[in-house]
């Protein structure tokens, strides 16, 4: 009776290999997720005094096991400004988003772009999250529609 036949070495070195495999995805996982779901209905508002509002569910994912403070910025148009429903802006106007441990968060946050600026039917945004404390950064991108166009 061999205890070692070609049969035990392949199978050791598959188990070798998925082990390997399963511990390079836990050292390099991500420990922040963010993802953005553009609002349906209106997909665009046109506020009074000209401005261009567009709203988004922003769900924001701690795998940490402490909470983290996420700030959130918004580029991709000039004088583009961004507010979280139920959050106080910071003094830098940054909205900051608090969520708790090993959980997600989703927030809903409105996109204005002053009047003036010219739009098209759609354009690209990126939506970032930074944690203020760690100093990761994770971006989403979206589109900021203009009133009247088409999804």
């Amino acid at each position: 009776y061999r205890l070692v036949r070609p049969r035990t070495v392949i199978y050791c070195g598959m188990i070798a290999a998925v082990g390997a495999i399963m511990l390079y995805a836990l050292l390099t996982r991500t420990l922040l997720d963010v993802n953005v779901l553009h609002d349906r209905n209106p997909v665009a508002v046109k506020l009074s005094d000209g401005s261009i509002r567009n709203a988004y569910a922003v769900r924001l994912l701690n795998k940490r096991p402490e909470p983290r403070p996420f700030a959130l910025t918004v580029g991709g148009l000039p004088g583009i400004r961004i507010e979280a429903v139920g959050v106080a802006p910071t003094a830098d106007v940054r909205p900051v988003v608090t969520v708790d441990p090993d959980s997600s968060r989703e927030v809903r946050v409105l996109v204005t772009v002053p009047a003036g600026v010219p739009l098209e039917a759609s354009q690209a945004i990126t939506i970032t999250a930074s944690d203020l404390f760690a100093g990761e950064t994770v971006r989403a991108a979206d589109h900021f529609m203009a009133p009247g166009a088409k999804p």
